[in-house]
């Protein structure tokens, strides 16, 4: 995946679908590793998913064939709190 656009592409995808797979979010986090840092657009991005996801408009599920059904494994704040921690610590 171009790097350029991977998270942005991951988001939009997270955005689209109203779900966050596990495929996604170790995509969005095997990009974040790979740069070591976050651009604008991206933390940008990165924080419209949270919101989104805060508010209950994306749910983390298991997979694509199960996105109907939220995830009850992890709490999405459980979730947007590791994800705030790994962008501060790459701003």
């Amino acid at each position: 995946m171009n790097t350029a656009f991977a998270i942005r592409r991951l988001v939009e995808e997270a955005l689209h679908t109203k779900c966050l797979t596990p495929e996604v979010e170790n995509a969005i986090n095997f990009e974040l590793t790979q740069t070591g840092y976050v651009s604008a657009v991206d933390y940008e991005a990165l924080e419209l998913m949270i919101e989104e996801m805060d508010e209950g408009r994306i749910h983390l599920v298991a997979s694509h064939s199960d996105n109907s059904l939220p995830s009850t494994q992890i709490p999405r704040q459980r979730y947007a709190a590791r994800v705030r921690l790994t962008l501060n610590c790459s701003v």
